[in-house]
């Protein structure tokens, strides 16, 4: 019995319960009995309330529901713009007026250019297009709506859409002339929306309209041409942005590269998200952004989003080191619709001095050798600083999908597209006008059977 006593006594003392150890040892036997009576109050109390948090459980049976944070699929804004953005269709169409107005400012670029032994035609090719007004540009060399989409159909209901109401041209600061389909129709846009419809587009690319349109003495051809002197190949396809209704199809933008003689099918899932306002991790109520058109050279609005702040401060820094603004790098705010853009030679004189012109070259040399992407990169560094936390407080943001794409059109469907293409373009001038491009693979078609092949390659759907 002793050594019983004993092990318990030692087990007390080493435990890590509190309030054992102090019943046990060299105390006085009213201090034992004292912490003894404390811990057995303590562990009555524990058990009490553990069993009535047990009866209560039992009494209150518990449920759990989820409710899915879930949105309304809004159909967005498609945007179709042309890769690249000249045409040869429309300068070929050009009257004597137009065409001299264009030899004479190609020759004001070479006579400032040779002074370096510059006059290569990149370098002239860069200067043209940004010395032009863009309103002319986009008048004669860009591409057209009536040109690139040849029918617009809201399947299965097969309602056509209609060009001047929901179909819109805009100006875009990369290129040039693109094409906004939005449709009008609120019961159209409803089933759209709902996912009981589809749209289905015919759209035709320039790239067998195969006419070279030579300038100034065949110094340059219009092929190749954009804003900032890529040459791009004529036809390559299109650059398809998907954006909430009255957003601006930039950067950031979802959206997929699609090419001539295929047909695609791309996939839209949508996803909104809420920024916290109260933590200063959004703007709420935000102005719509108004961007130059370059087209129209007038303003465009739009809805604003985190791009916006991007564009306004890169615009603001370039403003404030050049003076201009850079074309083909970020759409214009329309605040600064009046600063001269860095490659226009229009406002160079003919005795300008050699600084002026070596500004301009200086910063086409920049596009080549990629330090204007170098110090553009270092810039955002700034500017992210500055537009961390001026999202929008609620954003819908789309993800394209390329879900599939079919084989070129087959031989067999060249008479139904011929009838589409012919019905197209009487329907859209009336009757009294042709479209260039259109009247060409109409041709091809109606020929011959290697005609009919390559305007197939023409036709993206």
């Amino acid at each position: 019995r002793s050594q019983r006593k004993q092990i318990l006594e030692e087990s007390a003392s080493d435990t890590t319960i509190h309030g054992i150890p102090r019943t046990v040892g060299d105390r006085h036997p009213a201090v034992k009995a004292l912490w003894l009576l404390a811990f057995i109050a303590f562990v009555g109390f524990l058990t009490r309330q553990f069993v009535m948090a047990v009866i209560k459980l039992r009494s209150l049976p518990v449920s759990t529901s989820i409710e899915p944070n879930s949105a309304t699929f809004e159909f967005p804004d498609v945007h179709f713009c042309s890769q690249p953005m000249i045409s040869a269709s429309y300068p070929s169409t050009m009257g004597a007026e137009a065409r001299n107005f264009t030899d004479a400012q190609t020759a004001k670029i070479v006579q400032l250019l040779d002074r370096f032994n510059a006059s290569h035609p990149y370098f002239v090719a860069v200067a043209l297009v940004n010395t032009l007004p863009t309103s002319f540009l986009s008048e004669n060399f860009g591409m057209r709506k009536e040109q690139s989409i040849v029918k617009a159909t809201v399947m299965p209901m097969n309602v056509e859409l209609e060009f001047d109401k929901d179909i819109e041209s805009f100006g875009h600061y990369k290129y040039l002339n693109c094409f906004r389909v939005r449709p009008k129709q609120n019961d159209i846009q409803r089933m759209l929306g709902n996912v009981l419809a589809y749209l289905d587009i015919f759209l035709y690319a320039d790239a067998t309209y195969n006419q070279s349109v030579k300038f100034y003495d065949g110094h340059i051809e219009s092929r190749g041409l954009s804003f900032t002197g890529y040459e791009n190949l004529l036809g390559s396809g299109f650059r398809v942005y998907f954006t909430p209704k009255y957003g601006y199809p930039d950067e950031f933008s979802p959206s997929v590269t699609i090419a001539p003689g295929y047909t695609h099918f791309i996939k839209l899932s949508m996803q909104v998200t809420n920024w916290a306002e109260k933590k200063g991790q959004c703007l709420s109520d935000q102005p719509n952004v108004q961007y130059v058109d370059l087209a129209k050279a007038e303003p465009g609005s739009y809805r604003y989003n985190l791009y916006a702040c991007y564009a306004k401060e890169l615009a603001n820094i370039y403003a404030t080191n050049l003076e201009a603004n850079l074309p083909g790098m970020l759409p214009i705010p329309y605040s600064q619709k009046d600063l001269p853009n860095i490659y226009n030679f229009s406002q160079i004189g003919p005795n300008a001095s050699d600084s002026e012109i070596l500004k301009i070259l200086v910063f086409m040399k920049k596009i080549t050798n990629g330090q204007l992407t170098k110090e553009t990169s270092q810039f955002m560094q700034e500017v992210q600083t500055i537009c961390q936390n001026k999202y929008s407080c609620k954003e819908a943001v789309y993800k394209a999908k390329l879900s599939s794409i079919k084989s070129p059109l087959k031989k067999s469907l060249q008479s139904e597209f011929s009838q589409l293409l012919s019905a197209s373009s009487v329907r859209l001038s009336g009757g009294n006008q042709s479209t260039p491009g259109r009247d060409w693979v109409i041709q091809l078609f109606n020929e011959s059977a290697s005609g009919s092949a390559a305007a197939e390659d023409a036709m993206i759907r």
